[in-house]
């Protein structure tokens, strides 16, 4: 989120009483609801802004099944879409800048600095972002 809408969140909520919180989930709720009319119709999707410093994550929940009647939002429970991390083939290849950047904002969420660090493996930061997720209880 641009540092422009953060200053109009600080300045409705300073000189309107409006709470940040509000503005946020109403912000979400739209994105997310654009999204559903267009790419991603049909599916559910998470929306996920930090308040602090607008940083924004989406994505989407999937259903696994045993039986796929429509391979979009069910996907093959013999796939290999998700595997552990410690199987991963690039699982010792350096985090991605999206992995980091995520880290970092679940580990602030979390009151947990700790949880990041530079330097870190793909594997390694998925594992950190599974934990935080789970403490965070955002699965």
């Amino acid at each position: 989120m641009s540092s422009e809408i953060l200053s109009v969140l600080e300045y409705m909520e300073k000189e309107k009483g409006i709470p940040r919180g509000d503005m946020i989930a109403t912000i979400a709720n739209a994105l997310k609801t654009a999204a559903q009319k267009g790419v991603n119709s049909g599916q559910e999707l998470k929306i996920d802004i930090n308040p602090k410093n607008g940083q924004l994550h989406a994505w989407s929940v999937l259903k696994v099944v045993d039986s796929v009647s429509n391979p979009k939002t069910e996907p093959d429970p013999n796939s290999n879409t998700e595997k552990p991390a410690d199987d991963w083939t690039t699982g010792d290849d350096p985090m991605t800048g999206a992995q980091a950047s995520y880290l970092k904002t679940l580990s602030e969420q979390a009151h947990d600095p700790g949880a990041f660090e530079e330097g870190l493996t793909k594997a390694e930061a998925s594992k950190r972002i599974d934990a935080l997720r789970e403490n965070l209880k955002l699965q």
